[in-house]
């Protein structure tokens, strides 16, 4: 039976759900059987679209990082860089407070413990870097400062998926992310003056 012949469902219904089982349980708590019970599919369908569990958990992990990013770069585009970073961090709660899949999907599913995850985690960490860089680079810093910057506030995106992954709730992070931006950009904003003087 061809593949056009055996889908019988809507791909990206499916998706969601399959991602919703593995926030929920991890790349290896979720068996074949429970994500095509989640997906609401047969094997002939599941086998056909995806080819294994891992054809599945790449293309779940490789959709939720394009929407991820484009979720950045929607926020970054505000015409003032600090408010950009600022929409970047609410933004990035938004996703991980999210009541159907609460959590960071890369962390509770365990990206970095596969080769093919791992690979589309650093580049999605590559990508998102660069969006965050050039945002700085608006603040008027040297580029120097603006990548220093940059990083500071992935560690603090870093921060906010672990945290929520451990059960913290929207407003902390929200706060918590907030007020570790202020800190990051005053103190960028600061050596610059300094090294300006």
């Amino acid at each position: 039976m061809s593949r056009g012949r055996i889908r019988h469902f809507e791909l990206d219904q499916a998706m969601d759900r399959a991602e919703a089982v593995f926030r929920a349980r991890g790349y290896s708590g979720a068996g074949v059987t429970d994500l095509m019970a989640a997906m609401g599919i047969g094997s002939g369908s599941f086998y056909a679209a995806f080819s294994s569990k891992s054809g599945l958990y790449e293309q779940v992990l490789s959709r939720h990082a394009k929407a991820r990013l484009r979720a950045a770069n929607v926020a970054l585009a505000h015409p003032d860089a600090r408010q950009a970073l600022a929409c970047l961090i609410d933004s990035a709660v938004e996703d991980l407070c999210r009541p159907d899949m609460p959590g960071c999907l890369f962390v509770r599913s365990g990206a970095h413990h596969l080769r093919t995850s791992a690979q589309c985690w650093a580049g999605y960490r590559t990508a998102l870097l660069g969006t965050i860089t050039a945002a700085c680079r608006r603040l008027d810093l040297s580029a120097a400062g603006a990548s220093a910057c940059a990083a500071r506030v992935m560690l603090t995106l870093d921060a906010l998926n672990t945290q929520a992954v451990a059960g913290c709730d929207r407003a902390t992070l929200l706060a918590t992310g907030q007020d570790a931006l202020t800190i990051q950009l005053s103190v960028a904003l600061l050596g610059s003056r300094w090294l300006a003087a």
